[in-house]
């Protein structure tokens, strides 16, 4: 079961690499209708996660950012601003996990080793 406890430390580091609050007026419509596109939201997601590349915590922070990003995206069907700080850490988390774990599978897959970080959070 991973660790909540380290969870939250990264969590909190996280949201405070993003700004206070995201706009997401600019909605755009996709394929048809059935998705949509925020305006921007991949990028800043894309550019607060790249300054971790070639870092120890690499694949943490940029899965978590990625996360925070979903959870952004999934709320921009209702409302038009997020404050960061209302996010629950909660939901992140489980968006987190399952791309954590999809990561593990395609390291072990490649033969890869799993970095120690990974290992420490996610056997609590």
């Amino acid at each position: 079961m991973p660790n909540k406890q380290i969870f939250s430390q990264w969590f909190s580091l996280a949201v405070s690499e993003w700004p206070q609050a995201v706009d997401l007026k600019l909605l755009y419509p996709k394929d048809e209708g059935q998705k949509y596109v925020v305006e921007g939201l991949g990028r800043l997601a894309d550019g607060i996660g790249d300054l971790y590349i070639g870092r120890e915590d690499e694949l943490v922070f940029r899965n978590l950012h990625w996360a925070i990003n979903i959870a952004i995206h999934d709320l921009a069907k209702y409302v038009t601003t997020v404050c960061l700080a209302d996010l629950r850490k909660d939901a992140v988390q489980i968006i987190f996990d399952n791309s954590l774990r999809a990561c593990i599978d395609d390291l072990k897959a490649e033969g890869d080793e799993i970095p120690a970080l990974l290992c420490e959070y996610l056997n609590g």
